[in-house]
């Protein structure tokens, strides 16, 4: 039997006002504020001002197809900041044309403003990482080992994080039983985590669309044909028509034809439990490697007890050529000629809709532009009906356009206490809108009662004695293209079939934060913010301490 579960039916958790529009909820509240204090002081002329106040309120954060008109106007505000700043551009650090810059930036004169702004705006443009990958280092680059992320993202926790490739749960033909016991295995592997003091709290899944590589077979080729002339002039004709025909069928398999390759990516926060079981094993970075080479042992089969198939860890220079192979697919994702860990950064423009990068053709005889758009799939935006494990398939396979794509899910987990007690707070202030509502004589808000159905979906799973935790997810997409034109034919064919075949309603498209929207879909677990933690929570993990200097743990 499938393993069915639900997933749309609300966006957050709910505000302190009421209702999942906390922004236009407390803005609409302050605002009749306003206007009672407007009316005793001015009477008419206040309250007149106060009501069109809230109506601008309430027309500005209406939420259509295109976002509210406050949204819309935020995304241009951002934009303008970008342009300010260094015109949208990236382009990877040089210390020579860093001093220069700054020499030339010294040297003008105070009446030159537009000089000057041009050029702070290139050496802003200068940087060492790409948006998508801002803050990230290496705890471990040694070659031929476990390539150990080490990021610091600003206003975010740092964390570790490690690449998997893996099979992907089906290969091939598989029966229904497998397939099911595969989902529950992945199920049972994110529950094991859910844990208040587990070290590993996050993972994300990531699969990448793109076309076959024939290099492997070319370079067969290449190893396997006698390079000495043939004896005769037949064997010689032979062997001309047998390249021919491998020729030929190396050109058949590049046409039409789209691979998968599965990656998984985990997280390791640096909290007090991490740094505490680090310090048993040694001083500040040395115990951090040592803690975390035992981690990735025990992901490693974790992930293959979990159905995944062959779990190969990265190394840090295969995640480099990763990153590179993203932003410029004419480069293979498996190359790792001249992929430096140091510097995989492609330089870049960003204007509102798309991130578009410059790069070299795969024998780098000539310049290749590629044009990149991410969106957000969000639970607010799904059709809240039962979904198998296969919901997704429909944007992995059979568009009528080979298109280059990257869909990732990154996951936190919550402790079950704390899931469970955002889902009965949930509950509560759901059932008390709708009754409201009522008293009123008012047909109950439809986004309230589906709100109200998940939160109760979400109460019974969590229920003590479960074995269930939360977990906070978001998903994205990226698409990729080589002109303008393309993308947009793209994104059209991609959101059509979203919502005819996958129930999603919407693919938010991550518009004025496109270049750093690209990292989402990268293997390094951008894009989803720690889960909010209750004062009570956080109370009681200060009253546990960091352990007893005696214990083993």
């Amino acid at each position: 039997m499938a393993v069915i579960g639900y997933l749309g039916g609300e966006s957050s958790t709910r505000s302190f006002f009421g209702g999942q529009n906390g922004t236009r909820n407390a803005l609409l509240i302050l605002g009749a504020l306003a206007t009672m204090v407007g009316t005793l002081f001015f009477q008419k002329t206040g309250l007149a001002i106060g009501l069109a106040v809230l109506a601008i309120i309430y027309l500005s954060t209406i939420s259509t197809a295109r976002g509210s008109m406050w949204e819309r106007h935020q995304k241009r505000s951002r934009m303008k900041d970008r342009d300010k700043f260094d015109g949208g551009l990236f382009h990877p650090f040089d210390q020579a044309q860093w001093d220069a810059l700054t020499e030339e930036i010294s040297a003008l004169r105070w009446w030159n403003r537009k000089e000057r702004t041009q050029l702070v705006r290139e050496r802003n443009a200068l940087r060492s990482r790409p948006d998508g990958a801002d803050g990230m280092g290496w705890l471990d680059e040694t070659p031929g080992e476990p390539g150990i992320q080490w990021h610091a993202p600003e206003g975010e926790v740092p964390y570790f994080a490690v690449t998997w490739e893996v099979d992907g749960q089906l290969r091939g033909i598989e029966s229904s039983q497998r397939a099911d016991s595969a989902a529950n295995g992945w199920g049972k592997l994110l529950a094991d985590h859910g844990e208040s003091l587990t070290l590993a709290r996050g993972f994300q899944p990531l699969t990448r669309v793109l076309p076959a590589d024939t290099a492997r077979y070319e370079q067969w080729a290449a190893d396997n044909v006698d390079i000495d002339e043939p004896e005769n002039d037949r064997l010689a004709e032979a062997r001309e028509q047998l390249l021919d025909s491998y020729d030929d069928l190396l050109r058949k398999l590049r046409t039409g034809s789209m691979v998968q390759r599965h990656f998984i990516t985990v997280q390791w926060p640096m909290s007090s439990n991490f740094t505490a079981a680090a310090a048993l094993r040694g001083p500040g970075r040395d115990g951090w490697r040592e803690l975390m080479k035992s981690e990735i042992a025990s992901m490693s089969r974790q992930l293959r007890n979990a159905k995944q198939g062959t779990a190969r860890v990265l190394t840090a220079r295969q995640i480099a050529a990763w990153i590179l192979h993203a932003q410029n697919p004419s480069r293979p994702i498996d190359s790792l000629r001249d992929a430096d860990t140091r510097r995989f950064g492609i330089a870049s423009s960003q204007n509102l809709s798309e991130h578009i990068v410059t790069g070299r053709s795969l024998n780098g005889d000539m310049e290749v532009e590629w044009h990149h758009r991410t969106a957000a799939i969000r639970a607010g935006n799904l059709a809240s009906n039962g979904r198998t494990q296969w919901w997704l398939l429909p944007l992995l396979v059979g568009l009528e356009k080979d298109i280059i794509r990257t869909i990732a899910f990154p996951q936190l987990l919550v402790p079950n206490g704390e899931a469970l007690s955002t889902a009965r707070k949930d509950v509560v202030r759901d059932s008390a809108d709708i009754k409201s509502q009522n008293d009123d004589g008012e047909l109950a808000d439809e986004t309230a009662e589906a709100g109200l159905g998940a939160a109760r979906r979400r109460r019974k799973d969590l229920r003590p004695g479960s074995g269930e935790h939360g977990d906070e997810w978001v998903g994205y997409i990226t698409l990729s293209a080589r002109s303008r034109t393309q993308l947009a034919e793209y994104c059209r064919i991609v959101e059509e079939r979203a919502a005819s075949s996958a129930g999603m309603n919407k693919l938010e498209w991550l518009d004025s934060y496109q270049s750093a929207a690209s990292g989402c879909t990268w293997p390094i677990f951008r894009g989803i913010q720690q889960p909010r933690i209750s004062a009570g929570s956080r109370a009681v993990d200060a009253l546990a301490g960091k352990g007893e200097k005696e214990a083993l743990s």
